[in-house]
């Protein structure tokens, strides 16, 4: 059975509702899923252009943490990016594929570990649609570093960056970076009303990284990088896809980092 066909979790949607968590001392599963499906896929825009991070505890890189998680079908390999101190982001795929009884894990660039209960969009165990592939993450203890949590661009506001191809960043911790964080930098190629087409490089494990927009006086957060192409390497104009940041996925987050902090 492909990866992507696993049976899921069944995590309560609710807010209301407990945040679902396995039990701590839960058996993983021995296979690596990034592993079991190769290193061959990509989604690189022609020369690879990624560079590591020098120093990942400084600003913005020091909010981007290295996600695992395990579960019945393996462990999962994904990044995730701090919107609070006891909050995180990152692709709903990266915890669904896991299978049963995901156990998300954060290593921040500190060093620290920390265990996380998780939530996914309320519609992507049903629909697993790329525009539904974001999850939160409620962290154990406390996390130090940068937060991507702002202000959501207009539809107006991207239309512009569209057309001007300007410049996005994301970074993440692929697994062919030995551990490292990686960062790159490409246009903003198209969207809709819930994704982001771009052309920044990414490799395995980076689903789930900020993508985001550096100005002068502000960085903005545009999305969560979500999907490469994995049947035509993007050399050949296929871009890479992030959830869009909207004023819904917003106000979900608020709702929630809220309702687990009364």
């Amino acid at each position: 059975m492909p990866v992507d066909d696993a049976e899921g979790p069944e995590p309560d949607f609710e807010l209301s509702q407990p945040v679902y968590a396995a039990p701590p001392d839960a058996a993983a599963g021995p296979v690596d899923l990034a592993e079991s499906a190769g290193m061959t896929i990509k989604s690189i825009i022609g020369t690879d252009t990624r560079r590591a991070v020098n120093d990942p505890t400084a600003a913005p890189w020091s909010g981007i943490g290295r996600l695992s998680v395990s579960g019945a079908m393996g462990v999962s390999h994904g990044t995730a990016f701090l919107i609070s101190e006891r909050w995180a982001m990152t692709a709903a795929h990266v915890v669904f594929k896991a299978g049963a009884s995901p156990r998300p894990r954060l290593r921040l660039a500190d060093g620290r570990l920390i265990s996380a209960h998780y939530i996914l969009h309320p519609d992507y165990r049903r629909t697993r649609a790329r525009a539904d592939d974001v999850a939160l993450l409620r962290l154990d203890q406390d996390a130090p570093g940068f937060r991507f949590l702002s202000d959501v661009f207009s539809d107006d506001e991207l239309q512009v960056l569209v057309e001007t191809k300007a410049e996005a960043r994301a970074a993440g911790y692929p697994l062919d970076g030995a551990g490292k964080l990686m960062w790159g930098a490409g246009p903003l190629v198209g969207h809709t009303p819930q994704l982001i087409e771009h052309q920044v490089d990414t490799n395995k494990a980076q689903s789930g990284a900020p993508l985001f927009r550096v100005t002068p006086d502000k960085i903005r957060l545009l999305g969560v990088h979500a999907h490469g192409d994995i049947t035509t390497h993007a050399a050949e104009g296929v871009p890479n896809v992030a959830v869009r940041f909207t004023p819904w996925v917003r106000d979900w987050a608020l709702a929630a980092i809220a309702q687990r902090s009364a």
